[in-house]
């Protein structure tokens, strides 16, 4: 049966209205929908990360003092090694010491003085991890940081140890490749040139010195440690900007002190004195 003529004209509004109410809707609630699932997309980068205010706490070379520090409060505590790991008990007294760091980050790496966690590295690491994020020839990211960590140096004594020039290259290359991207780079060792002084002579790594300095881009902060005599606050040339490179490596004296980075800004202080000091 057809319709009348306002039968239709009833019809035909009644269905613009349907439709004027629908695009209205889906106007102010399409955005909604999109910002939820771009929001719940996006994960900013590192570098984006990297921008927000931190106070980064370096300390390299305890030797077995560890328990003597006094270390300032902070929101990133990196270690560049040389606890004196030896046995499954050092590490669980080491991880003890950890767990009642106020630091919401902590971040290590081991040195040539760490044995055990060269002999036994699973056991270690599994104990240590619980309290850290421990970072052995590989990138680790934490609190918004891409950071490398390495324990391996030029032979000398001890583990880790690179045993000339063309296997030191060989394994930066590797762990290192020019695309790579690194906010921090955290080092047992430091390269040639730059905190490597003792007995008047650099006594660094030339391979690890070149791989970082090819990189892209230059880490916003290199921690290392191992020539204590050569402790101290350095600036390592890169093409696109200096590397500031602090070897945090404690001091054979009763100061023992620590270092405190503010990022991103970069400022550097020491820290206090170790306690009883």
């Amino acid at each position: 049966m057809l319709s009348t003529g306002n039968d239709w004209y009833s019809s035909c509004l009644k269905g613009c209205c349907a439709l004027l109410s629908l695009a209205s809707l889906s106007y102010f609630v399409q955005p909604l929908f999109s910002r939820r699932h771009t929001s719940s997309q996006f994960t900013p980068s590192p570098l984006v990360h990297a921008q927000m205010a931190m106070r980064i706490v370096c300390v390299s070379d305890p030797h077995g003092s560890y328990a003597q520090l006094n270390i300032p409060a902070g929101d990133l505590l990196l270690f560049a090694g040389d606890w004196e790991l030896h046995t499954k008990e050092d590490a669980q007294e080491l991880s003890a010491w950890l767990r009642n760091q106020p630091h919401a980050h902590k971040v290590i790496t081991f040195g040539n003085m760490d044995h055990g966690a060269e002999e036994t590295p699973e056991e270690v690491i599994s104990i240590l991890s619980k309290e850290a994020v421990v970072c052995k020839d590989r990138f680790c990211d934490v609190a918004g940081l891409r950071i490398f960590g390495s324990p391996s140096t030029p032979e000398f004594y001890g583990s880790f140890q690179l045993s000339d020039y063309a296997d030191a290259e060989q394994h930066w290359n590797k762990l290192l490749p020019a695309h790579s991207r690194a906010d921090i780079i955290l080092t047992h060792g430091p390269p040639l040139g730059y905190g490597d002084t003792t007995n008047g002579r650099h006594v660094g790594d030339k391979a690890l010195l070149e791989a970082v300095q090819g990189l892209g881009e230059p880490p916003k902060l290199w921690v290392c440690g191992h020539i204590h005599a050569a402790r101290g606050v350095y600036k390592v040339p890169h093409k696109k900007g200096d590397i500031l490179l602090i070897n945090a490596a404690l001091p054979r004296d009763p100061r023992m002190r620590t270092y405190q980075v503010n990022f991103p800004s970069m400022e550097v202080r020491e820290g206090p004195p170790a306690r009883g000091r």
